[in-house]
């Protein structure tokens, strides 16, 4: 039976593995499985605290993938929730079928500009670039 679960989240591939059955596949036999797959997430249930690793593509560990989190979220099937990664905690809401989770603040590292383009740094446990573009008619 395939423990393995695997779920499409805004163009990323995310693996959710139980971690009952994690003990028995490793995690490069999980890539070797699924080869498309961004982030893996093991993880393990006590009732509405979900402790989960998530592992990126090349089997680093990560911080926090607020993609997975909602895949699990929406795996799990529950109205609210709390994900542990590490020693950090996110809460998980389902509101009107769709599941959010609360990454906490944004910080603001710096504008950058480039010879193509200019872009803010911003840090939500990991760099994100946000381009932004006028809209004309």
């Amino acid at each position: 039976m395939n423990h393995v679960f695997t779920y499409s989240a805004l163009g990323n591939i995310i693996a959710l593995v139980p971690l009952k059955h994690h003990r028995s596949k490793s995690l490069q036999a999980i890539t070797t499985l699924h080869p498309n797959v961004d982030q893996i997430l093991i993880y393990a249930q006590h009732h509405k605290l979900i402790n989960v690793q998530i592992y990126n593509k090349d089997l680093s560990p990560a911080q926090q993938c607020g993609n997975g989190l909602r895949a699990l979220a929406y795996h799990l099937n529950l109205t609210n929730l709390v994900f542990q990664v590490s020693n950090k905690y996110y809460d998980g809401y389902k509101i009107n079928d769709s599941y959010w989770i609360n990454m906490g603040a944004a910080t603001y590292h710096s504008y950058q500009k480039t010879q193509h383009s200019a872009y803010h740094r911003i840090h939500i446990g990991n760099e994100h670039a946000i381009f932004l573009q006028s809209m004309t008619e």
